[in-house]
C-alpha cells in the first residue's frame, strides 16, 4: 500500500499531466494557425507571380515556406517533447493503477511502481530529452508536415520559378531592338508601307482597285479590261500595296 509521501507525489504527478496536456493543446493550435497562414501567403504568391510573370515573387513563394517551416517545426518539436513527457506520465499512472489491482497476485508490481515513482523527473521543460536545431525539423511531430507538406510547396515555387524563366519570357516593347538588330522607329510613326506625298488628286500612274470577273480577273485600265490569268494574280500585290497606299494618303478619292 502506498504511503502519504507516495501519494504526494502522485498528485503531484497528476498536476504535472494536466499542465502537460494543456501545453499540448497551445502548441497544436499554434502549428495550425502557422500553417495556415504559411499555404495562405505562399497561394497569393504563388497566384500573383504567374498572372505577372515576375520570378521574383516566385522566389519570395519559395522562401515563405522555408521560413514558416522553421518556425512551426519549432512548435512541431515543442509538441514532440511535451507528447513524450505525457506517455512517461501516463505509463507511470499505469503501473500505479496495477499496483492498485495486482498487488495481492503480483507483490512485484509494487516494487516495479516505486522504481517508476522515484525515476521520475517532475516538470515538462525539465523533461526535455533534447536540444531544439535543424536536425529537429525532420524530427518534428506530426511528421507530415515537415516531410511532405513544407518541402512539397518549396520544390512547386522552384518549379515556377523555372516555368517562368523557360516559357513565360515577357514580350519586347514595339520598336525595342533584338540582339544584333537596329531598333524600329516607334509605333506611331512607322506604318510599314513607303509614305506616300499629300496630293490633291489621284497619280495617273495609279491604277484602280481589281475587279472580279465571272471567269478571270481583270484590272480597269483607261475605261478597257486587262485580262489577267488566275495564276498570276499574286504577281500584283506589290503594286497593289503601293497603290492602297497612295490612295489612303489622297484628298480625294474617286470609286472604281
Amino acid at each position: 500500500m502506498a504511503d502519504d509521501s507516495e501519494k504526494e507525489k502522485i498528485r503531484l504527478v497528476e498536476a504535472d499531466l494536466a499542465q502537460t496536456n494543456e501545453f499540448v493543446k497551445g502548441v497544436l493550435a499554434t502549428g495550425a494557425g502557422l500553417r495556415g497562414s504559411a499555404i495562405t501567403i505562399w497561394l497569393a504568391l504563388l497566384g500573383f507571380a504567374f498572372q505577372q510573370k515576375l520570378s521574383s515573387l516566385a522566389v519570395l513563394a519559395a522562401v515563405v515556406p522555408l521560413a514558416f517551416w522553421i518556425a512551426d517545426g519549432y512548435h512541431g518539436w515543442l509538441y514532440g517533447e511535451a507528447s513524450a513527457h505525457a506517455h512517461r506520465i501516463e505509463r507511470l499512472l499505469a503501473s500505479y493503477y496495477d499496483m492498485l489491482s495486482r498487488r495481492k497476485d503480483d507483490p512485484d508490481t509494487e516494487l516495479r511502481f516505486r522504481a517508476k515513482l522515484r525515476a521520475h523527473r517532475y516538470g515538462l521543460f525539465i523533461g526535455f530529452q533534447s536540444n531544439f536545431g535543424l536536425r529537429q525539423l525532420w524530427r518534428a511531430r506530426p511528421r507530415i508536415f515537415y516531410r511532405v507538406l513544407y518541402p512539397f510547396l518549396v520544390l512547386v515555387a522552384i518549379g515556377l520559378v523555372v516555368f517562368i524563366h523557360l516559357t513565360l519570357v515577357p514580350t519586347q516593347p514595339c520598336g525595342a531592338a533584338r540582339p544584333g538588330q537596329a531598333s524600329l522607329p516607334a509605333a506611331s510613326t512607322y506604318t510599314g508601307l513607303p509614305r506616300a506625298k499629300p496630293t490633291s488628286t489621284v497619280s495617273s500612274k495609279i491604277r484602280p482597285p481589281i475587279t472580279r470577273g465571272p471567269d478571270r480577273w481583270a484590272v480597269r485600265e483607261g475605261g478597257g479590261r486587262w485580262p489577267v490569268p488566275r495564276g498570276e494574280w499574286p504577281v500584283l500585290l506589290p503594286e497593289l500595296r503601293t497603290v492602297s497606299s497612295e490612295l489612303a494618303a489622297a484628298v480625294r478619292y474617286q470609286p472604281v
